[in-house]
């Protein structure tokens, strides 16, 4: 991963899980000029390298990619941080995979699971036949590309392949 980024520099902080999360030089700066998504994002990105034993990288803002918010894993990943309803997490999931086919949701109230994967499904739904009626095709992101949920304090590790 250090190497697709040469010219940047990386800090680095063990979990508790024995991961280590490394933070490009570039994202903490960028994350003095807005301090609440720097904490949200690096929290998330802790939770994530805790709870999995992997390690993660939180990329600079400005990426080769499509912007995602860190490495994971041997792919890219976008975390978002849901504040709300059950809606919110429908919608917070279709607003990750612009950035990134993987994707982990950090969701701050007690929702359970089944209740997230069902908003998640609806949100493509709909999405997909918005498109439709307007002559355009939603492409799918991939079924085995991840879907983390993080609520009620627990973990669940699924694909797409469960909201398809």
């Amino acid at each position: 991963m250090q190497e697709l980024y040469a010219d940047e520099k990386w800090t680095s902080e063990k979990t508790e899980g024995g991961s280590t999360l490394f933070i490009a030089a570039s994202r903490q700066e960028d994350g003095a000029r807005d301090p609440d998504v720097y904490a949200s994002d690096k929290m998330m990105a802790i939770i994530l390298a805790k709870e999995t034993g992997k390690d993660v990288f939180l990329l600079p803002e400005r990426s080769p990619f499509r912007n995602p918010d860190c490495f994971f894993d041997g792919g890219t990943m976008e975390l978002k941080h849901v504040r709300g309803g059950r809606n919110k997490v429908g919608k917070n999931a279709m607003e990750a995979l612009k950035q990134s086919p993987n994707v982990f949701l950090f969701i701050d109230k007690n929702i359970p699971v089944d209740s997230c994967i069902s908003k998640i499904a609806g949100s493509i739904q709909i999405c997909r036949r918005s498109l439709a009626e307007k002559g355009k095709h939603f492409l799918e992101p991939p079924k085995d590309a991840r879907l983390y949920l993080y609520t009620e304090g627990k973990l669940y590790e699924g694909t797409w392949a469960d909201v398809l």
